[in-house]
Parts: C-alpha cells; sequence; structure tokens
C-alpha cells in the first residue's frame, strides 16, 4: 500500500470526525464548476490535468477571476485570480502556506529550515532577512561567471550528444543544481554526497509523478496530524519514508562540511577565492540590518536553498527551449542580440532576451497555484465588484479563520485585462514598447508577475 496512505490510516478517526461534523460556509456563494468527487472535490482536475491549465482556463473564462470549488472532503477552497486581492493575501501576515505546501517543505529540509516557521514570527523575518542578502542584483551579478560556464557545459553536452535526440530536462536539472551549489558553496555537483544528488532526483521526480492517492493521503497527513508529530514520525525509521529523511539527513551534512572548512580556512588564514553565498552569510557581508546568522542556522538551509531552486530553474527552462524550437525566427534573432553582447556588458541591456525570460516566466510559472490559509478572520479587497450565484453584487470576500484560498497564479497571467488578447500565445513582443502588457498594477516583485509570489514568502533567488 502506498506509504502516506499508510499512514494516513492511523488519522482516519480523527479526519473523519472533522470532515464530517456539519458545517456552515462563511465565504459569499461564488459559482464554480461541479465537483466530480466528494473525496477528492476538483484537486484532481485543477492539479492532475493532463494539458497545462485544460480546467483552470476554462474556468477562468467561465466563471470569472473569483470562484468556488471543492478540495478534499468537500471542503470549500476560493480560487482567486483578482491582482488585488492576490497581492493583498501575499502581503498579510493574517495569511501564510496553507498546511499541506508547509508540511511537505518541511518534511524536505526541517523544521528549522525557513520553511519551518511562521512568515509573520520573528523566525522567518529573521532568516529572510539575512538570506535575501545573497541574492541581491549586486550579488546576483558577481555569479554570472558561474553561470556561463554551466551554460556552455550544457551546450557541449547537446551538441557531443551521439544521437539526434536529448533529454533535455535531465541535463537542466543536472546542471542547475551544478549551478546553485557553486554559487552558494563553491562545490561542483561532482563534488556532492552521489547519495543526497540522487536522493534531490528522486524526490523532485516523485512529486512530478503525483496521482489522486497523494493528493489525499497529502491532505489527510497535512491537515490531521501537527507538523512537529509529523516530523517525528519522520524520524522512525518508516520503510518508504527513508528517502525524504535521509535526504533531509545528508543535506544536512553537506552544509555543516561546508561552514566547518569554511571557518578553518578563514581561521588559518588561507585565501578563500571568490567569495560565495555562503562566505557572505558568514562573514555578514549579506546582511540586510538583521543579526547575522549563526552557523547552525545556516547549515539548516541548506536543504531549502538547493533544492527550491533546482528543478524551478531547470522547468523555466525547458519550456524556453521548447518555445525558442517552435519558433527559429524568433531563436535566431535572440541568438543575433546575445552573439552582439559585448564583454561587460550587462545583460539587463538585451532587450530581446529580457523579453523571452518574461514571456517564459509569465506563459509558465513554476507554481501555477498556491494554498493560503487565513490564520485570522479577514476581508479580502477585490479590484472590481463581482457576482454571487444570485447575482448578487460582491465588493470584499469575508472570510473566517482556517479558511483556504486558492491564489491562481497561471490564471491571472491569463487574464486578458491585464495582458492582451492574446494570452494563449507565446509572444515576447507583449513586453517591448508598443506592448500589450497593463501597468496599472503594480504587484509582485519583478514585472508585474506572480511568478515568484510576493510578500514574505516571495522566492528568495
Amino acid at each position: 500500500m502506498h506509504l502516506l496512505l499508510q499512514t494516513a490510516i492511523v488519522v482516519l478517526p480523527i479526519a473523519f470526525y472533522y470532515v464530517l461534523r456539519p458545517k456552515r460556509n462563511y465565504v459569499p456563494d461564488f459559482p464554480g464548476p461541479v465537483s466530480p468527487s466528494w473525496l477528492y472535490g476538483n484537486l484532481a482536475e485543477l492539479l492532475l490535468a493532463p494539458v497545462y491549465g485544460q480546467y483552470e482556463f476554462t474556468w477562468l473564462k467561465r466563471f470569472g477571476s473569483v470562484y468556488q470549488i471543492r478540495g478534499c472532503f468537500g471542503r470549500t477552497h476560493i480560487v482567486i485570480a483578482d491582482p488585488v486581492s492576490m497581492n493583498y493575501v501575499f502581503s498579510s501576515p493574517k495569511w501564510d502556506q496553507a498546511p499541506t505546501l508547509s508540511t511537505l517543505m518541511c518534511m524536505a529540509t526541517g523544521l528549522q529550515s525557513v520553511e519551518g516557521f511562521r512568515a509573520a514570527g520573528p523566525e522567518h523575518r529573521h532568516l529572510r532577512g539575512a538570506l535575501n542578502g545573497a541574492f541581491t542584483a549586486s550579488v546576483v551579478q558577481t555569479y554570472e561567471p558561474i553561470f556561463e560556464r554551466v551554460a556552455a557545459g550544457i551546450s557541449e553536452r547537446i551538441d557531443s550528444s551521439p544521437t539526434n535526440t536529448v533529454d533535455i530536462a535531465d541535463i537542466l536539472s543536472a546542471e542547475t543544481l551544478s549551478a546553485i551549489s557553486m554559487a552558494l558553496l563553491s562545490r561542483p555537483v561532482e563534488e556532492l554526497d552521489p547519495g543526497f544528488v540522487q536522493l534531490n532526483i528522486n524526490l523532485l521526480r516523485a512529486a512530478a509523478r503525483s496521482s489522486k492517492k497523494d493528493l489525499l493521503s497529502t491532505d489527510l497527513l497535512a491537515n490531521y496530524i501537527p507538523r512537529r508529530l509529523l516530523y517525528r514520525l519522520l524520524n522512525f525509521r518508516i520503510a518508504g519514508w527513508h528517502a525524504v529523511t535521509r535526504g533531509r539527513d545528508l543535506g544536512l551534512a553537506l552544509g555543516r562540511a561546508v561552514v566547518e572548512d569554511k571557518l578553518r580556512v578563514r581561521a588559518s588564514g588561507e585565501d578563500q577565492g571568490i567569495e560565495d553565498g555562503y562566505d557572505l552569510l558568514l562573514s555578514g557581508k549579506a546582511g540586510t540590518g538583521t543579526k547575522n546568522l549563526g552557523t547552525e542556522e545556516l547549515i539548516a538551509q541548506t536543504s531549502v536553498l538547493l533544492l527550491a531552486g533546482q528543478d524551478t530553474t531547470a522547468n523555466t527552462l525547458a519550456f524556453c527551449l521548447i518555445e525558442l524550437a517552435r519558433n527559429p525566427a524568433l531563436q535566431d534573432q535572440l541568438r543575433t542580440e546575445i552573439q552582439a553582447h559585448a564583454p561587460g556588458q550587462s545583460y539587463n541591456q538585451l532587450p530581446l532576451l529580457n523579453a523571452v525570460i518574461k514571456e517564459v516566466l509569465w506563459m509558465f510559472p513554476t507554481e501555477p497555484v498556491t494554498d493560503r490559509l487565513a490564520y485570522e478572520g479577514d476581508i479580502i479587497p477585490l479590484s472590481e465588484p463581482v457576482l454571487d450565484r444570485q447575482g448578487q453584487k460582491i465588493e470584499c470576500i469575508p472570510v473566517r479563520k482556517g479558511q483556504v484560498v486558492t491564489m491562481a497564479i497561471a490564471s491571472y497571467q491569463r487574464m486578458i485585462s491585464q495582458w492582451g488578447s492574446d494570452v494563449m500565445e507565446f509572444n515576447p513582443m507583449r513586453w517591448l514598447d508598443g506592448g500589450s502588457v497593463q501597468t496599472s498594477n503594480i504587484i509582485g516583485p519583478y514585472a508585474n508577475l506572480m511568478t515568484f509570489v510576493s510578500g514574505a514568502r516571495t522566492c528568495i533567488g
């Protein structure tokens, strides 16, 4: 039997007490799709669609920027693509990650990682204040030689392939991990523990192969077992959970080895060479006015920094290559611009390159949807009124503590009012002069996109 389902059976009596007891719905009666299943709700359609956005974009067109769906056991989820509402929820201390995502991240990276604390709490603010300093624009520019070497290595691997077909996803995944490891730790992927690298790959592949069974078992575990109790259960070497616990432990071991090596070099007076991200964090040079990270605090961030950036970046690059392969003329234009790039010139000065980057991030957000949980009662503002099922005008969304809201990032980035009539087409020209992008709502950390979310949980790198 599936591992998580085995564990979920332990909490079934408690779970069914909560899900079967009478409940009142405190949110407006928004329109939405019919739920095909009480057990899974609409989540299988939303999260396991065979075609990217197959149901989500249809619902956006039919129901608008705010509607409701059903989660597991018939729970009501509000789906929001309204930019004002999304920006508010992402930025408000009353909201944070819903239990499912939060629990999974803690299982993989540990309770002391930045993912283990409430975004509104002092621990999270302290960790983020320090970590952000290693990813400022000026610091990232110092990583450019590393990224250029990795890009050259990818080209060489493709060119040297004995066949005309290559698995670009696997190549990008491995090389992205190498780039992150070099930039942060000054260690190429070849010097990382092979077990850590393989477990990292296995976890990412498992996440990509989710099933209805996974939706149900994860929902039960995340919503009905306290996270610290679940974390303690992980410490028992239950068959099948070994990959999670082993990966977490190897990440901590890698972080400890790197930090101890850097402290030894610093104490000996040896030349440290080019400073990497961990050098900056240990020295306090990456600080942003907050207390510097202690060694144990930094060690605890290793897994999340390596894991969170690997396939998110690799998948974005893969989608970019797919679209360029579909458009040879655009590919030629982009190649010409890059080849004319003068040494030392900022990549920000290449307009077509930046337009392509924005378009890929816009069309293929890493998290098409992400859930947020209300930790207090709240009123969510709307950019414009919407109608409920009875045709009544709703000008804001009142919610009670415990309400789950699904932030429809991909849907927001398909809104015709925001991006133009060609929202289903890959068209980087929308970002250049005379393009169709609206700038009336300034949201998100980059280009009005929600790909990196916003607020306290904004993507670090």
